[in-house]
């Protein structure tokens, strides 16, 4: 007997218990697999997205207001941008770098310039 005959005897056999293998490993990993797709599609979509990046911009300025010891403005930008960049990269996430410097923007209004222009203008009265 040779061995082709041994091998042709057997592949089909062979075949059929990879098959079973692999399936049996691969379909515990189909839910996953398709929450993680629906987490992606559900972070691609443009209000998700955009939520996504006024919180990562409001805590990038929360965080250069607190932790930058500088006055600069544009510096403490360029860090915002800079960070929220690189988590969306890592993430698999692309963004237009003006709806971030947007974001950014609107951000810097409402922690730092809003409260101030507040506090500056006088209480209306009731009369």
């Amino acid at each position: 007997m040779n061995w082709q005959s041994i091998l042709a005897a057997a592949s089909p056999i062979a075949l059929q218990i990879l098959s079973v293998v692999v399936t049996v490993a691969l379909v515990p990993a189909i839910p996953a697999g398709v929450v993680y797709l629906v987490g992606l599609a559900r972070a691609n979509s443009a209000g998700t997205r955009w939520a996504l990046i006024e919180q990562l911009a409001e805590s990038t300025v929360r965080a250069a207001e607190q932790y930058l010891s500088t006055s600069d403005g544009k510096a403490k930008k360029a860090y915002c941008l800079t960070v929220i960049q690189s988590w969306l990269a890592a993430h698999g996430l692309a963004v237009d770098a003006r709806d971030i410097d947007t974001a950014i923007e609107s951000a810097v209004y409402s922690q730092v310039n809003a409260p101030a222009v507040a506090a500056t203008v006088p209480p209306t009265t009731g009369a």
